[in-house]
C-alpha cells in the first residue's frame, strides 16, 4: 500500500538512508583513520505529510502496523514513541524527552566536529600531558569569591588567594545551589543562567568481559547493542551500548534521562543488576562467567559535579550565551556548558583555551 492508501493524502516530504557497511574501518575516521564504506542494497524510506488534526499516525510497511496517539511527549507503552524518547532525550542530551530542547540539540548538531574519539591511554594522561608546565594544585576546594576589590580574593579550604583574574568551570548545578558563593552577589541573569542551563543524568556501565566472551560469541570490536525500550513512566528503561570498545576487552552500556537517575539513587549494585539481566536475555544466563568487574559512574551523586552535563531547559538554550559572558573582566567562565559543542570534551576545552587567551589579552 501506497501512502495515500493508509493516509488518505499525498506526502509532503521524502527522504531515504541507504543501509551501509564498512569494509575497511569502523568509525576510525573520527580519529584520522580511513574507512571504506559500501552501500547495501535496501534503505530505509520516510515519508511525511502534516495533518490539521493534531494527531500522530505512523505506518510501518515492513512490520505491516499502523500506530495512533495524540500526545507524542506524553504518550506511555507505545514502543515507538519509547524508542523516540530514549533516542532523542534520554540517550543524547541525558534528560528525559518531555525536557529535551530541539534548538540545543540545533546548535550541538551544527557545530559538531570529526564525532568521538577515544584516549588509548585513558584521560589521566591526557591530563598529566596538558598539566606539564602548568602548577596545579590539587584537594583545595573553593568556597567564595570575593571580587569587591580591585583584586579577586578567592577563599579555599587551603587559605585565601589574591588574583587579578579567574576562570570558572564549575558546574552549573553546582553553581545553581550556590554551593559556590560569590560576593557580592553576580548579576541575576547569571543565576537564571544557571537554573536554566542544567545537568541532565548520563552514566556509563563498564564491563571487562574476558577474551573468550567475544570469541565464544563472534563479537567483532565496536558492535553496537540496543536494549528493547520500555517505559513504566516518563522515562525510557534500557540502555544502548559498544562491546569491544576499540578491539579492547571493554564494554559500556549507557543509561540516561530519570531512569539513570533512578540508578544512581538505587546504588551501584542496582546499576549492575541491570545491565545483567538485560545481557543474560541477549547471551545466556551463564554470561556472568565471563565478567571480570565493573565500574559504573554515578555524576549526579558527586557533590562536586550533581549531574553528568548540561542541558538546557524547553525554550532557555540562549542562557548559553548567558552563561558565558565574564563579569567586569574579572570573573570568566569556561566549560561544556557554554560551549556550542556542549556535552563534550573537545567542547569544554575549547571554551577553556579562549578563556584563557582573553585573560592574557587583558593582562
Amino acid at each position: 500500500m501506497g501512502f495515500k492508501d493508509i493516509f488518505h493524502t499525498d506526502f509532503s516530504v521524502v527522504n531515504s538512508a541507504h543501509a551501509r557497511v564498512n569494509l575497511i574501518g569502523e568509525h576510525t575516521d573520527y580519529t584520522g583513520g580511513y574507512v571504506l564504506p559500501s552501500l547495501l542494497n535496501f534503505k530505509t524510506t520516510i515519508q511525511i505529510s502534516k495533518n490539521e488534526n493534531k494527531k500522530y499516525q505512523v505506518y510501518s510497511e515492513h512490520f505491516n502496523e499502523q500506530m495512533n496517539f495524540t500526545d507524542f511527549i506524553k504518550s506511555k507503552n507505545n514502543e515507538w514513541v519509547d524508542t523516540a524518547h530514549q533516542a532523542l532525550g534520554a540517550c543524547l542530551e541525558g534528560v528525559d524527552f518531555h525536557n529535551f530542547t530541539t534548538a540545543d540539540a540545533l546548535l550541538n548538531f551544527k557545530s559538531s566536529g570529526e564525532g568521538d574519539g577515544f584516549v588509548k591511554q585513558g584521560y589521566g594522561d591526557l591530563l598529566s600531558h596538558y598539566r606539564q608546565n602548568v602548577s596545579v594544585t590539587l584537594n583545595t576546594i573553593v568556597n567564595e569569591i570575593d571580587w569587591s576589590g580591585s583584586l579577586l580574593k578567592i577563599k579555599t579550604n587551603q587559605g585565601t588567594i589574591s588574583s587579578k583574574k579567574c576562570i570558572v568551570t564549575v558546574s552549573t548545578n553546582v553553581l545553581a545551589k550556590e554551593i559556590l558563593k560569590f560576593t557580592p552577589m553576580l548579576p541575576i541573569e547569571k543565576y537564571e543562567a544557571f537554573s536554566n542551563i542544567k545537568l541532565g543524568f548520563y552514566n556509563h556501565i563498564l564491563i571487562q568481559f574476558t577474551d573468550s566472551f567475544y570469541k565464544n560469541f563472534n563479537i567483532k570490536k565496536d558492535t553496537y547493542l540496543f536494549s528493547k525500550i520500555t517505559t513504566k513512566s516518563l522515562s525510557p528503561i534500557g540502555f544502548f551500548g559498544s562491546l569491544k570498545l576499540h578491539n579492547f576487552n571493554l564494554s559500556y552500556f549507557d543509561v540516561g534521562g530519570g531512569f539513570a537517575e533512578e540508578l544512581e539513587n538505587a546504588g551501584e549494585n542496582a546499576a549492575k543488576d541491570f545491565i545483567l539481566e538485560l545481557l543474560k536475555s541477549t547471551f545466556g544466563s551463564d554470561i556472568k562467567k565471563y565478567i571480570i568487574k565493573y565500574h559504573v559512574t554515578s555524576w549526579g551523586r558527586n557533590k562536586y559535579f550533581l549531574g553528568s552535563y548540561s542541558s538546557a531547559i524547553p525554550g532557555k538554550s540562549h542562557f548559553r550565551e548567558i552563561l558565558k559572558t565574564s563579569i567586569d573582566d574579572k570573573i570568566f567562565f569556561a566549560g561544556e556548558a557554554v560551549s556550542s559543542n556542549y556535552g563534550t570534551v573537545h567542547g569544554a576545552d575549547a571554551t577553556g583555551i579562549y578563556s584563557a587567551e582573553e585573560v592574557m589579552r587583558l593582562i
